[in-house]
């Protein structure tokens, strides 16, 4: 039984931790995620600047 495992072990590609920089930089992503993610990132950086634009609509009027 221990010579079996020890050639499903061998056959067995090696278990390895998937980073961020594996995700964005070696796989080819498409288009629509790509677009996806700008999409978060936008709506993101509207959230944060919600206040100061208030305030620039609040001084407009």
């Amino acid at each position: 039984m221990s010579e079996a495992i020890k050639k499903v072990q061998e056959r067995r590609q090696p278990i390895r931790n998937v980073n961020i920089t594996d995700i964005t930089m070696n796989y080819k992503q498409p288009p629509s995620a790509i677009v996806s993610i700008l999409h978060r990132i936008s709506g993101f950086v509207l959230f944060l600047f919600l206040p100061f634009l208030l305030y620039l609509f609040e001084q407009s009027l």
